[in-house]
């Protein structure tokens, strides 16, 4: 290969990036702020694990031990727990600032790299481990094949197995309707008022459910590499689940 089309193909990689960066900064800029964490005046506590400077040493001490705690839930419960995301966290909403606007937590995605940032609500084993599965799903597939490729209620579904908060347990599994492409993206899943919004995570949670409680948790795994590789969700979905 010429050096001239290798500088062409590092060049378009470089303004594919930052395009990318740029359509993320106009739509969500607390996304594109996380990216500059380093440069702001949070105080990193450990690696990836940044908090808010008026955090006291009581707390950047419980945060840590909550992080491990549902780093073991996600172990527990899918087998495995690889990612890396850089997680934000502060104690009230002014200390957060331009990182987020929820007081719970939220997950945000660049290419490369996921942050979990941490509203004061947040501060709890079902919120992190909730979260961690969103960033441990990006590890697998993708910044693109998340964004693309995954309903949005099987990423909120299989967060939800980790999250044991009682509001999202429906009562009569059986006789709930199967989700299908109504929540598939994002401005169908968030929307309604928070009756609503329940509902719509009760709903992930139990298909989801319904779906490894067949194919085994490993199944999800074995999902999104094929994802990754080409194959639809629909497709692998259905598939894995009536060949188990």
């Amino acid at each position: 290969m010429s050096t001239k089309i290798l500088k062409w193909a590092g060049w378009s990689a470089v303004v594919l990036l930052l395009l990318t960066t740029s359509a993320i900064a106009a739509y969500k800029y607390d996304t594109l702020a996380c990216l500059f964490v380093d440069y702001s005046k949070f105080v990193q506590i450990d690696k990836n694990v940044y908090v808010s400077p008026d955090t006291t040493a009581q707390n950047r001490t419980e945060l840590l031990s909550l992080i491990a705690q549902a780093k073991a839930r996600v172990i527990a419960v899918y087998g495995q727990y690889s990612a890396t995301p850089v997680i934000i966290a502060g104690r009230n909403m002014n200390s957060l600032g331009i990182f987020a606007s929820n007081e719970y937590a939220s997950t945000k995605f660049l290419p490369g790299r996921a942050y979990v940032v941490l509203g004061p609500k947040g501060h709890n084993i079902d919120v992190v481990a909730h979260e961690l599965v969103h960033a441990q799903i990006f590890e697998h597939i993708g910044f693109w094949g998340r964004t693309l490729k995954l309903p949005v209620w099987f990423d909120e579904g299989a967060a939800m197995q980790v999250d044991y908060r009682e509001k999202y347990n429906l009562i009569g599994i059986e006789n709930v309707k199967l989700v299908g492409s109504e929540l598939q993206y994002t401005w169908q899943f968030f929307q309604g008022d928070d009756k609503q919004l329940t509902h719509h995570y009760a709903r992930a949670k139990n298909e989801v459910h319904r779906w490894l409680r067949k194919v085994g948790h490993k199944g999800i795994i074995v999902l999104l590499n094929r994802i990754k590789q080409g194959e639809s969700f629909d497709h692998v979905y259905a598939t894995l689940y009536k060949e188990s």
